[in-house]
């Protein structure tokens, strides 16, 4: 199977550690018939960076529509991430 994926990424960090960003990644996966190949989802959310301490915590939550994707495919995509930072 071979795969291949392009992504597009705008982030804007704002005052107070709070973030807006837009994402396009598109997918393809050779392996699968040519009409379902691609997905193509396009979407942006937000997200803040909350400190509890010293350690500094990034919370996201971003959501998508797909705007091409397989048959039988998920229509629209939800993420949330928390991610914590390690800063030297």
């Amino acid at each position: 199977m071979k795969r291949t994926q392009s992504l597009t990424l705008i982030a804007l960090t704002l005052a107070g550690g709070l973030l807006v960003s837009a994402r396009a990644l598109a997918d393809e996966t050779n392996s699968a018939a040519s009409k379902d190949q691609w997905t193509v989802p396009l979407g942006g959310g937000i997200g803040k960076i909350q400190w509890f301490g010293k350690l500094p915590i990034n919370f996201q939550i971003q959501a998508f529509d797909n705007v091409v994707t397989p048959n039988n495919g998920p229509d629209w995509q939800l993420r949330f991430q928390v991610q914590f930072l390690f800063p030297k």
